[in-house]
């Protein structure tokens, strides 16, 4: 897949715990619709399997990281 990149394990723990602050579990709907994504996605991305540097980082920017 080109463009794409991945989540690192210290990456996925400092979402992570953004993502508790937000009392959001980790495919919450608000989540992956603030960042205009679907859950399947957010599923990949939480599997550290390569998804699009876009959606990467809408995923990070609406948990706050």
């Amino acid at each position: 897949m080109k463009n794409s990149v991945r989540a690192s394990e210290l990456g996925l723990k400092l979402v992570d715990r953004a993502r508790r602050l937000k009392k959001w579990n980790k495919t919450a709907e608000a989540w992956f619709s603030s960042a205009l994504t679907s859950r399947a996605t957010l599923n990949r991305f939480w599997a550290r399997q390569p998804i699009r540097c876009d959606t990467f980082i809408a995923i990070c920017d609406a948990v706050g990281v």
